[in-house]
C-alpha cells in the first residue's frame, strides 16, 4: 500500500510498501498501478488549500486583489490588477445575495474563495460559517465538486468538531478512477473526479490509519489513470469534442482533471496535452460565422445545445475552461475567449456574477490573443476533424469535415466523412434533431419508424441521415445493435457502448472509422482527404476515400472514390437539405416519380437541370453533380410542415418532426421507392436546448450510378453564397489523356483543378486572372502538413 512521509520541503510524499491490495470491502488497485517508479512523482501539499489553488496562489491572489496586509483595496487601479479588484467587488455582492438563502449548485465556490481572500484563511468568518452550514445541511448533495473544493478552501478555519461532522457525511470509500471509466461519460467521470478530489482534500483527516490508506490508494489510482490512459485518450481524441452538447462537459471535465492533478498532486500534465486538450476551444473559433442568423457553434451528433462560445453554460467547471487553458497553456484562442468571457452585467446575482471566482483564480487574462482576421483559413484538429473557411469577415462560409473521428461514445453517429457548411444559414446539415429523451410517451410524445413506435436514434444516428456515402445490398440482412435490427439502409459499421481505456487503442477496440491522409492550407485553398474504409464493413466496402477542397473564392469540391465488394449494391451519395430545392414543383427540371402529393415524395432531376439551388436564411447553396456523368439524381423530401408543442414550458415552440407519409426522414436511398420513414411528435418536452431546430430538414439529394458497377467516382461542386447575389461558375471538364482538368470560371478569374486519371484525386490547383496570368499554382500534397502557426495580437487591458 502507499503510505506518506514528510518530503524534504515539508510536503507529504508517498512511497510503496510490500502490500498492493486490501481485503474486505476495500478494492484492488487498478491493473495499471505498476511500480514505485512513478509513485514518488506526485506530492500532496501539506497545507490547505490544495484543490485548484494552493497556499502560494492565495498569497498572490490577495496581492492582485488588494486584500493583502497593507494592500490597496481601491477599485480605481488601472490595468489588469484593477480588473481583478473590480471582479472581487462584484463577487462580494454576489456572495452576499447567495448567503441569504440555501446555495444552488456551484454556489459554494464564491463564499469559500472570499474567505481566503478577504480575511484570515485560518480563522472563521461569515463566509466559512456559511460553507460549514451548507455542508452540514441534510438536504445538501455533498458529492459535487463545489462542496469538496469549498471544504478544502475553508479547511483551516473549521473547528475540528465541525470538520469531523462534515467528514462523516462524505462517502467512506469514494469510487476510484480505473481503466473501465470513459473520459467522455460525463456523469461517471465527474463522480470519480469528485472521489479523487475528496481523497486529496481529506488525506490528512484525523481518522484510523486504514482510512488514510484507502484515500492514498484512491489517489494512487487517480494519478496512474490521469497520467496514463486519460492523457493518451486526450492525445488521440485531439481538439474536437464527440458532440456539440456533450463536448461542453468533455472539455470541462478534462480541464478540471488536469487542474486537480496539477494543484492536488503536484504533477503538471499541461505541457504534454498542449497540442490536444490545450486546443479544445479551436472548434468554437473556426465554426463561428459571426452571423446573427447562425447563433450556434459546432453542430455534431446528439444534444440540442451548441453554444457559439466556450464557457456559456453556467454549470460546473464550464465557465473556467477558457481561463484555465489560457493561463496554463498560453493558447491564443483560449486567451481570445477568456478576454471576452464573463462580461459585466447589471448588479444582480446573475450567472455571470456567481462565477467571477473563475476570473479571480485564473486572471488577470495575460499573453497574446489570436489575431482573428489574420488566422489561417484551414485547420486540422487531430482525432479526425478539419475546418475550412472562405475568410474571417462576418458571414463567411465555414465547412467542417469529419475525416474519421474514432467512435468514442455510444450515441455518436455513424457518419465518417460527414461535412457541414454554414454561411448566413445552415446550408448542409445532419438530418434530425435530438428528441430521443423528449419525444417519449411519459412526456406525451413519441418517435416512430414505418408508422410504428420505435427508437429515434435508429434514424438519427444512421449514416443516411448525414452527408455521407451509403452502400446497400437489397435482400441481405441489415445490422443489429444492442440486440435489435437496424432499419437504416447502407449503414456504416455499427459500434456499441462507450470507449474505455481498458479496451486498448481505438483500432484494437474496433472503433477506428477513418484516417486523415492529406491536409494543406494557404491563402488560395484548403484541401483535406480521408481514408474512410474502416468505417464500413469489408463485406460491403473495399475502399472509400473522400477529398474536400475549398477554394477561398467560394467553391467547394467533394470527390469520393468508392470500391464496393459487389457490383449490384446500391451506392449513394447523400446531401441533407434544409429546405426544398428552388422551383421543385414549378419547372420542368424535376419529375416526380413517387409521393403522396406535389409537396412530398421523390423527384428525378432531369438532364436539363444542371444545378440544384437551396435557400436557407440569407444564404444559398448551389449544387452540381459532375460525376457520374449519367448518374441517377433524385431529391427526396417534404412536406416539411411546421408543428407546435401543445403544452408545457416550451408550448408554442415550432418544430419539424414530420408525420406518417412524410419523406423528410427516409431510411433508404431515393432509388428505392417503398421504404420506411421516421418521424416524431412532441407533447410536453422540458429540456430542449437553444440549438434545437438546427437539424430540421426538408429531405436530401441522392446520387447513384445508373449502371451496376463495383467502382464509382462521385464528384460534386458546391457553391455557397449570399441569396441576393449568388453566382455559379462556368464549368468544363476536359479529359485530355491524363490528368483530367476541371475548369471553373469565377467572374474574371479561372480556377483549374487537375484530377488524377484513375482515382480522380486532385493533383494541382491553378488560379489565373482574366488575361490568363497565373496568380497561384501549386501541386497538392498527398500528406498531412502541420498547421500554420496562429498569429497573435497584443491583448489590451479588459
Amino acid at each position: 500500500m502507499i503510505r506518506s512521509v514528510p518530503g524534504p520541503t515539508g510536503s507529504v510524499r508517498p512511497f510503496l510498501s510490500s502490500r498492493f491490495s486490501v481485503s474486505g470491502s476495500r478494492l484492488l488497485l487498478p491493473f495499471f498501478l505498476a511500480s514505485s517508479a512513478w509513485a514518488a512523482d506526485w506530492v500532496i501539499p501539506r497545507e490547505h488549500p490544495r484543490l485548484l489553488i494552493t497556499r502560494d496562489d492565495v498569497s498572490a491572489l490577495r496581492v492582485r486583489c488588494g486584500t493583502a496586509p497593507g494592500g490597496d483595496d481601491a477599485a480605481g487601479t488601472r490595468g489588469p490588477i484593477g480588473s481583478q479588484r473590480e471582479a472581487l467587488a462584484r463577487l462580494r455582492a454576489a456572495a452576499n445575495e447567495i448567503m441569504k438563502g440555501p446555495p444552488r449548485a456551484d454556489d459554494l465556490y464564491a463564499p469559500a474563495l472570499l474567505h481566503l481572500l478577504t480575511g484570515d484563511p485560518q480563522a472563521p468568518d461569515a463566509y466559512s460559517r456559511y460553507v460549514a452550514d451548507a455542508l452540514l445541511n441534510p438536504d445538501r448533495r455533498l458529492f459535487e465538486m463545489d462542496a469538496i473544493v469549498a471544504l478544502d478552501w475553508c479547511w483551516d478555519a473549521l473547528a475540528p468538531s465541525t470538520r469531523r461532522q462534515i467528514l462523516e457525511r462524505l462517502p467512506l470509500v469514494p469510487q476510484r478512477l480505473d481503466g473501465s471509466v470513459s473520459p467522455v461519460d460525463h456523469l461517471t467521470f465527474q463522480a470519480r473526479l469528485c472521489g479523487l478530489a475528496q481523497a486529496v482534500c481529506c488525506h490528512d483527516r484525523a481518522a484510523p490509519a486504514d482510512d488514510v490508506e484507502v484515500l492514498e490508494e484512491i489517489i494512487s489510482a487517480g494519478f496512474a489513470y490521469l497520467t496514463g490512459p486519460f492523457a493518451d485518450f486526450c492525445r488521440r481524441k485531439g481538439a474536437l469534442p464527440t458532440s456539440s452538447a456533450n463536448g461542453i462537459w468533455e472539455e470541462a471535465d478534462a480541464v478540471l482533471a488536469v487542474e486537480l492533478l496539477r494543484t492536488g498532486l503536484g504533477h503538471n500534465l499541461w505541457p504534454a496535452l498542449a497540442d490536444s486538450l490545450g486546443r479544445c476551444l479551436e472548434h468554437y473559433f473556426y465554426a463561428d460565422t459571426e452571423s446573427p442568423l447562425v447563433a450556434h457553434g459546432f453542430i455534431h451528433d446528439d444534444g440540442t445545445q451548441a453554444p457559439a462560445r466556450p464557457g456559456q453554460v453556467y454549470r460546473g467547471f464550464v465557465p473556467a475552461v477558457p481561463f484555465a487553458v489560457a493561463r496554463q497553456v498560453r493558447d491564443p484562442i483560449a486567451t481570445w475567449y477568456a478576454a471576452r468571457a464573463l462580461p459585466r452585467t447589471e448588479p444582480s446575482v446573475s450567472d455571470v456574477e456567481r462565477y467571477l471566482w473563475v476570473r479571480l483564480i485564473y486572471g488577470p487574462v495575460e499573453g497574446a490573443e489570436a489575431a482573428r482576421r489574420a488566422c489561417p483559413l484551414g485547420r486540422h484538429f487531430g482525432g479526425g476533424w478539419v475546418a475550412m473557411r472562405s475568410g474571417w469577415e462576418p458571414g463567411e462560409t465555414v465547412l467542417l469535415f469529419d475525416a474519421g473521428q474514432p467512435f468514442w461514445r455510444s450515441r455518436q453517429h455513424f457518419d465518417a466523412g460527414h461535412f457541414l457548411i454554414y454561411r448566413k444559414g445552415r446550408l448542409t446539415l445532419q438530418s434530425g434533431d435530438d428528441v430521443t429523451f423528449e419525444a417519449v410517451p411519459q412526456k406525451q410524445g413519441g418517435t416512430f419508424i414505418g408508422g410504428r413506435p420505435d427508437d429515434w436514434d435508429r434514424y438519427f444516428q444512421s449514416t443516411i441521415a448525414h452527408n455521407c456515402i451509403t452502400v446497400f445490398e437489397p435482400g441481405r440482412p441489415g445490422g443489429v445493435l444492442y440486440g435489435r435490427p437496424w432499419p437504416a439502409a447502407g449503414n456504416q459499421r455499427l459500434i456499441a457502448h462507450d470507449y474505455a481505456p481498458a479496451q486498448g487503442t481505438p483500432a484494437q477496440a474496433g472503433r477506428q472509422t477513418g484516417k486523415l491522409i492529406a491536409f494543406e492550407t494557404n491563402t488560395f485553398f484548403t484541401y483535406a482527404a480521408a481514408d474512410l474504409t474502416p468505417a464500413y464493413s469489408p463485406e460491403n466496402v473495399q475502399e472509400l476515400t473522400r477529398h474536400v477542397l475549398m477554394a477561398h473564392k467560394g467553391i467547394v469540391l467533394v470527390l469520393d472514390r468508392l470500391v464496393a465488394a459487389r457490383d449490384r449494391s446500391v451506392k449513394t451519395f447523400h446531401l441533407q437539405l434544409p429546405s426544398a430545392p428552388v422551383d421543385l414543383t414549378t419547372q420542368g427540371g424535376f419529375k416526380q416519380v413517387f409521393g403522396t402529393d406535389r409537396n412530398a415524395g421523390i423527384w428525378e432531376v432531369t438532364p436539363s437541370q444542371d444545378w440544384l439551388r437551396v435557400n436557407q436564411g440569407q444564404s444559398t447553396l448551389m449544387v452540381r453533380t459532375l460525376l457520374p456523368a449519367n448518374g441517377n439524381r433524385r431529391v427526396i423530401g417534404g412536406p416539411m410542415k411546421p408543428q407546435t408543442i401543445p403544452i408545457g414550458p416550451l408550448a408554442n415552440r415550432v418544430y419539424y418532426g414530420a408525420a406518417p407519409g412524410g419523406f423528410e426522414y427516409r431510411l433508404a436511398p431515393a432509388t428505392i421507392l417503398h421504404a420506411p420513414s421516421a418521424y416524431y411528435k412532441l407533447g410536453n418536452p422540458n429540456t430542449l436546448g437553444d440549438s434545437f431546430g438546427t437539424g430540421s430538414a426538408w429531405g436530401r439529394y441522392d446520387v447513384s450510378p445508373s449502371e451496376p458497377t463495383n467502382e464509382i467516382i462521385f464528384l460534386h461542386l458546391l457553391v455557397p453564397g449570399d441569396s441576393a447575389n449568388v453566382t455559379v461558375p462556368e464549368v468544363t471538364v476536359e479529359a485530355v489523356n491524363a490528368p483530367a482538368m476541371l475548369n471553373l470560371r469565377m467572374g474574371s478569374e479561372l480556377i483549374r483543378i487537375d484530377l488524377e486519371n484513375r482515382n480522380r484525386r486532385p493533383t494541382h490547383f491553378t488560379q489565373s486572372d482574366k488575361d490568363g496570368n497565373i496568380l497561384f499554382k501549386k501541386e497538392l500534397k498527398y500528406s498531412v502538413s502541420d498547421n500554420p502557426p496562429l498569429p497573435s495580437a497584443r491583448l489590451p487591458f479588459r
